[in-house]
């Protein structure tokens, strides 16, 4: 399980709605299109949590996946550097921009990459650029509407990261990902993956509910 102090982020991706994110949720960045809208949120877990987080929506479709890291400093912004890269035109390949690694030790960079397109195909996964691990690959698939969520990350030393190419197993229509330079707590170095979490979205405006596996894996949950 998730321990105090462990960061979640959260893609959360929607069909022409907005979500309204549980209390303590942060986002960091959003975009909005004529199909898929993804939107990037970081909590930090506290000492008491539920077990479950609800996001809302007005209807629609809407899905999401987390994953959580160990290891980050403990007040303050998680992530010391942060940038972002989008395209809306049909293709495989969703490549990062470009970071400036801050000064100081090793850091875990992580890419977070929410995708889709406005078809019910379903099965999507992602190859990921040379050098980095896979800790979440999932998707959903409504009635009108494909979502995917990714996230990779590497250990990178201070300095520029270049961009970097992540491919999908079919073309889809929106990516759109954050990278971010993870600050971890003193002495921690890069950090620790922790859990994956994934949970498949609901329609007609019904909460969208986040649940634990304790084995570290994902799985998906009712509606």
């Amino acid at each position: 399980n998730t321990a105090e102090d462990d960061v979640l982020f959260a893609i959360i991706e929607t069909f022409a709605v907005t979500p309204t994110a549980p209390s303590g949720w942060t986002l960091i960045g959003s975009r909005t299109t004529e199909t898929v809208d993804t939107f990037f949120y970081w909590k930090r877990v506290a000492a008491s949590e539920p077990s479950s987080y609800t996001w809302h929506s007005s209807g629609g479709t809407l899905g999401g996946f987390i994953v959580a890291y160990q290891g980050c400093i403990t007040s303050g912004d998680p992530y010391d550097s942060a940038a972002y890269a989008s395209a809306s035109i049909a293709g495989t390949t969703h490549t990062t921009g470009s970071i400036q690694i801050c000064i100081g030790d090793n850091r875990t960079y992580v890419v977070l990459i929410g995708s889709g397109d406005n078809t019910s195909e379903a099965s999507v996964t992602w190859t990921p650029a040379a050098g980095f691990t896979e800790r979440l690959d999932s998707y959903i698939v409504g009635s009108t509407v494909t979502l995917t969520g990714a996230v990779f990350d590497k250990t990178v030393s201070p300095g520029s990261i270049a961009s970097a190419a992540f491919v999908a197993s079919r073309s889809l229509t929106n990516f759109y990902g954050f990278e971010l330079c993870l600050r971890p707590s003193v002495g921690a170095g890069a950090l620790n993956n922790g859990m994956r979490l994934a949970v498949r979205g609901s329609a007609n405006g019904e909460p969208l509910l986040w649940c634990v596996d304790s084995n570290g894996g994902i799985r998906n949950t009712p509606d």
